[in-house]
């Protein structure tokens, strides 16, 4: 991590947190888990869980490695989904290789190549939740958030419809990695990357799991939406599913870019307070709910990152990893 982005990421925790002590009613936050249903709690929970499951399923498929055991990859899966959530400005992505290299002996250049493709079908997916969610509730958008809405749907059809082209014509691909360059160790070495990062993408094509690489993305983002709408059931709140779908489609521009602190403070904030005023709540009722289902969130992504390391320090004698 560079040093202005630790910095950045230090100012921004520090400031967020000044901020929500001075302006947060405690009093409220404290009535609100006073009265936290601990049923929907745990329900939400499970579907944090499953949504992780669907996440480690992708993974088997796009990485097409049958020796790969199940509960070593969610292990994997766990512990980077803790990472990448608990690291600033999304610099929790470098595990996944990291973790694929060490634990399970898959090439870095390949493991980076499946997690963009599993990226790719994240903003798919999103796209498609993001044109129901525009159809639902267009006159309430602000107007520069339909256009960048708008925006962002077109330029996930294009890059989808790139990427198939890419994987679906190795020969041309090929022929640019194999252009000579001026013989510069780092040029080399960078192409090489690229090129093993390419062929980790085309594992897809290999396989033509499109479909089911699909399903399961919508699968995980159903579960994101049902997590969020489930903590905020647990926290005494009543919304629709459609009305905490907006929360996560806001929140995604917050996130793409690295204004997050540590824990995903800032980013978390800036998209459920902005959701819920969209929908006339009081400010301050906005505020605590941000604030209690950070909290809460905050807690399952420990027990998640817990679940990975129990998981991985199980040894499959028959493969030797662990």
């Amino acid at each position: 991590m560079k040093k202005g982005h630790l910095f950045f990421a230090i100012v921004l925790s520090l400031g967020v947190v000044v901020y929500v002590v001075l302006s947060l009613d405690w009093l409220d936050v404290s009535l609100t888990f006073q009265s936290l249903n601990r049923v929907t709690l745990l329900a939400a929970f499970a579907i944090y869980l499953i949504n992780y499951i669907f996440r480690t399923l992708r993974f088997k498929i796009l990485l097409d490695l049958e020796d790969v055991p199940f509960f070593q990859l969610l292990g994997v899966t766990n512990l980077y989904g803790m990472y990448l959530y608990l690291m600033p400005a999304k610099f929790g992505e470098v595990t996944f290789p990291l973790l694929l290299k060490r634990r399970l002996k898959v090439d870095i250049s390949t493991s980076t190549g499946v997690l963009v493709v599993a990226r790719l079908f994240d903003f798919f997916s999103i796209a498609v939740i993001l044109i129901l969610v525009l159809f639902n509730y267009w006159e309430i958008i602000p107007g520069n958030m339909q256009i960048l809405s708008i925006v962002f749907c077109g330029l996930v059809a294009v890059v989808f419809i790139l990427f198939l082209w890419m994987v679906r014509n190795p020969a041309r691909v090929k022929a640019v990695f194999e252009r000579k360059e001026a013989a510069r160790p780092i040029v080399q070495k960078t192409k090489d990357f690229v090129e093993g990062v390419y062929q980790g993408a085309r594992t897809v094509e290999a396989n033509r799991r499109y479909t089911a690489l699909v399903f399961l993305s919508l699968l995980i983002w159903f579960c994101v939406n049902s997590n969020f709408f489930l903590i905020t059931v647990s926290l005494g709140y009543s919304f629709n599913f459609f009305q905490i779908i907006v929360v996560s489609i806001i929140m995604i521009p917050v996130t793409l870019f690295p204004i997050q602190g540590f824990a995903n403070i800032g980013a978390h904030e800036i998209g459920w307070i902005t959701a819920f005023t969209l929908f006339d709540y009081p400010y301050q009722t906005a505020l605590n709910i941000a604030i209690s289902s950070h909290i809460i969130y905050v807690m399952f992504v420990l027990l998640l990152g817990l679940i990975g390391v129990l998981l991985m320090v199980v040894r499959k004698p028959d493969t030797g990893l662990y």
